[in-house]
């Protein structure tokens, strides 16, 4: 007998839009359980994400209700999981357990139904796990079968138990050949997969969003009616294929045997964790091997561990640190409040950590929505009067960062790195002001044309199989960023130098933020300076009385002719909308514009979506340039262009920071 287990994960990440949410429903979510409700004889296993739950509860109640009719007739298995789909591995171990009892607490009030298994997180495997997933009551987890082949393992017939410390647990592995079949091949190439003799296990655990949502399934799946056809398949082989749920063939079949499975993922999410290059060159040589028939050694191949995502992308490992510090926080207090943990799982969501087809780094709002959630928590947690000034290493790199705030802001400086801002928080909204991503090289950037391709036939592909274009046009002349963008960076630029020069990826400016800056705590923020070609250069931040920030520069040596250019990177939550905006003057400029300004000194910018206003004074008028961050980045739908922020460059001449210095006054206010 041939064993089918159907297992289809559904999930939308913390923080998406409403119609995004209400889109994926209406093409994917609700006609494929409908259709399955339909077919009584055909079992199958469901995980939704615990952000896509509270969805369906408060907008979709009759798709609730649809989901526990199957539960109560057998038909439907539901798994447990992390109720935000974090990655269990990167998060403290009691937010682990915390977050998988949420969700079986959650589904046992919905459903009536108490999960023995669960869905780990873009299937992210850590040898530790056993043990956590044991003491929040699951007996079983599903992978990948990369995972099991990956541990030497090539002929998978059913399922498996590991253990940690002498904790053991089972381990499904969903095939990596019916991700591909499935729904993308007619069911003859199904069946001649699956019909093979002697009793076998075969897991199918994917994505809900292919079976609508994925570019062209929804015509192909419900409209030209693959999914009938594969109902119809289902019902009508049952004879030699049944399908099961995890629970029901853990009670009939006994494991194969134990195995030690090691720290991977998926086979794409290894190849999108590996740097640019190596990125690159893995998935030319992967092609190059499976075109020549040498599966045997494609399946030894090793990419990168989700790990690396926290060195490819600093402002993903910044997020991550910062979630780590509230988590410690809340883990020190004797009963953190409820509403303070919840805003800590949510943050722990793993889709903006991340970048690959799916994850969602390169999307503003889902970065801001991790921020906002960290910062509500910590309003509620943080009683600060006055200004405080704190020291510690927030990202584990062994260099000390300095915090400056009160009960409305929060600054987070780096010395180690040119006495930059990586962090300014406004809490009031729960907003991070500097939440840019820079333009990072990415693997699929090597040998784009600028041209769109045309396409050689209609077929629904798999989104892992062929890139598209969204845009008629890819960029000419894509450039790339080689550090982190963050603000208060310095740097001497000659007088001459144009703005197109300073933003090209090659700027011949002599950039400070690479090097570290000395720094003395003060009363009300932190001195910063260092030595440099035009003598010792110094800068103090501090927040006073009336909430304004200040940040004072002074030069000690004689002008050398030069312009010192101090760089802030900025995103409101509004992005690049038609409600936010420079104002210039009494003048309305596009935050995804190209300005340059002579002699200003004050603008402002507004978000109206969310109501800030930031306001820039300067001790004296000066040069100001503005120029958006735009970057072109993968999605299921193919390769588009994203705004991710806003580059203002004050522009000071080096005479200026001499004497009394220059200052800049920031102030941030609602509207």
């Amino acid at each position: 007998m041939i064993y089918f287990i159907l297992s289809i994960h559904n999930h939308q990440p913390v923080g998406n839009f409403h119609h995004v949410i209400q889109n994926s429903f209406e093409r994917a979510y609700r006609p494929f359980l409908e259709s399955l409700a339909e077919r009584r004889n055909i079992k199958a296993v469901l995980h939704i994400s615990g952000p896509l739950l509270d969805w369906l509860e408060e907008n979709q109640p009759a798709c609730i209700e649809l989901i526990k009719t199957m539960v109560e007739r057998k038909q439907l298995e539901l798994l447990g999981g992390g109720y935000y789909e974090p990655i269990l591995s990167v998060i403290p171990p009691a937010d682990r357990i915390a977050q998988i009892r949420l969700m079986t607490e959650r589904l046992k009030k919905l459903f009536n139904a108490t999960p023995c298994g669960m869905w780990l997180a873009e299937r992210v495997w850590d040898p530790t796990l056993p043990s956590f997933l044991k003491e929040a009551g699951m007996e079983y987890v599903v992978v990948d079968d990369h995972h099991f082949l990956r541990a030497g393992l090539e002929d998978i017939r059913g399922y498996y138990v590991t253990e940690d410390m002498g904790v053991p647990v089972r381990v499904f592995g969903g095939s990596q050949r019916l991700r591909y079949l499935i729904p993308f091949e007619e069911v003859e190439k199904i069946e001649a997969h699956m019909k093979q003799p002697g009793d076998r296990l075969f897991v199918f655990a994917d994505d809900g969003e292919k079976f609508g949502v994925w570019p062209g399934t929804d015509r192909w799946v419900y409209e030209e009616g693959w999914l009938e056809r594969f109902f119809d398949w289902l019902e009508t082989n049952s004879s030699w294929l049944k399908t099961t749920t995890f629970s029901e063939y853990i009670k009939t079949m006994p494991p194969e045997g134990r195995i030690y499975l090691p720290p991977v993922s998926y086979m794409e999410m290894e190849e999108w964790a590996l740097p640019a290059e190596a990125s690159a060159e893995y998935t030319r040589v992967k092609k190059e091997l499976e075109e020549s028939g040498r599966k045997d050694v494609v399946r030894f191949l090793q990419g990168g561990y989700w790990r690396n995502f926290l060195c490819k992308y600093p402002e993903a490992d910044w997020m991550h640190k910062r979630m780590l510090l509230l988590s410690r926080k809340l883990g020190s207090m004797k009963n953190p409040p409820r509403k303070a943990l919840i805003h800590l799982y949510r943050a722990q969501c793993n889709d903006a950590y991340w970048h690959g087809v799916f994850g969602g780094l390169y999307l503003p709002h889902l970065r801001a929505s991790v921020y906002q959630n960290i910062i509500s928590a910590e309003r509620l947690v943080d009683n600060t009067e006055g200004v405080r000034v704190e020291v510690d290493d927030i990202n584990g790199d062994t260099k000390k960062e300095v915090i400056i705030k009160n009960s409305n802001m929060a600054l987070f400086l780096s010395p180690e790195r040119g006495g930059s801002l990586v962090e300014l928080d406004y809490r009031p909204k729960a907003v991070n002001l500097l939440n840019v991503l820079s333009r990072w090289k990415e693997g699929y950037h090597k040998g784009l044309k600028t041209e769109r391709q045309p396409q050689k036939d209609n077929r629904v592909k798999s989104i892992h199989q062929e890139i598209k274009l969204k845009d008629h046009t890819i960029p000419s002349g894509l450039s790339f960023d080689r550090e982190r963008r963050v603000s208060l960076v310095d740097s001497f630029i000659e007088s001459s130098l144009k703005p197109s020069e300073y933003f090209s990826e090659d700027t011949p400016a002599e950039r400070l933020g690479r090097s570290p800056y000395g720094f003395e705590v003060l009363k009300r923020g932190v001195r910063l300076g260092r030595d440099t070609t035009c003598g010792r250069l110094e800068k103090t931040v501090s927040i006073e009385e009336d909430d304004t920030i200040r940040f004072h520069y002074h030069l000690e040596q004689k002008e050398d002719g030069r312009n010192v250019a101090i760089e802030f990177n900025l995103c409101l939550p509004g992005v690049c909308g038609p409600e936010s905006f420079y104002v210039v003057r009494g003048r309305k400029i596009s935050l995804g514009s190209s300005s340059e300004l002579e002699c200003i000194d004050r603008f402002t910018m507004e978000d109206r979506t969310c109501g800030i206003r930031i306001l820039f004074c300067f001790s004296g008028a000066i040069t100001v340039w503005l120029h958006p961050v735009e970057t072109l980045s993968l999605s299921e739908s193919g390769l588009e262009r994203n705004y991710q922020g806003s580059t203002v460059v004050l522009v000071v001449p080096t005479e200026v920071m001499m004497d009394g210095g220059f200052s800049i006054l920031k102030k941030i206010e609602t509207i």
